[in-house]
């Protein structure tokens, strides 16, 4: 049993906001996986926020991720300003918010779900599928992106010291492996030791 919060498995929301349509993805720290949701409503009306709340509500998730449009230069896209709006309403649930690049989200969904198609997985593809398809890559980005591993073949506590502290400024996970007590000592490769 985890001896603090810190270390219990950390469950996120992740949003991929669309005019029309905002994907939702339920993805959680233990695997690094997520799963798609479904779509909430943003019309005419805006965002429905009850049914972001009721989905709060349901999954108790720790952070909820935003994916944020950018070029494929890194520069802001055209809907940069509307999903940072997002973000500022979303404030209001009082949760930690964070926000990771979403390029090319959307059509990675659609290619897997095109992929899941043709192999006779899924039937037809609707808009909202591909909405909360692109909503499991930002989670699952968001994820993958939070653990920083250091391979080390010498001590150096200093160096090590270093690592930690710049993983920790990124927000991210520090795994620290140590050649002398890994695996390899034995004979097994450094990925046994992982």
């Amino acid at each position: 049993m985890p001896d603090t919060l810190s270390e219990l498995p950390e469950t996120i929301l992740a949003f991929d906001f669309g005019l029309r349509r905002i994907g939702v993805a339920v993805g959680q720290d233990v695997t690094g996986s997520a799963s798609p949701l479904g779509v909430v409503p943003n019309g005419e009306h805006g965002v429905d926020h009850a049914a972001i709340g009721k989905l709060i509500d349901e999954w108790h998730p720790s952070t909820l991720v935003v994916g944020i449009p950018l070029h494929a230069d890194g520069s802001p896209g055209e809907m940069t300003a509307a999903v940072e709006a997002f973000v500022e309403d979303l404030t209001a649930h009082g949760l930690p918010i964070e926000t990771t690049d979403e390029r090319y989200s959307s059509i990675e969904a659609e290619q897997a779900l095109r992929n899941a198609r043709q192999q006779g997985s899924r039937g037809r593809i609707s808009r909202e599928d591909i909405d909360a398809a692109a909503a499991v890559f930002i989670a699952e980005r968001y994820l993958a992106g939070r653990t920083v591993a250091n391979l080390f073949f010498e001590a150096s506590t200093r160096t090590r010291a270093s690592f930690d502290l710049a993983g920790r400024r990124l927000g991210a996970d520090v795994l620290n492996l140590d050649v002398n007590t890994s695996s390899r000592k034995k004979g097994e490769s450094i990925l046994d030791t992982i």
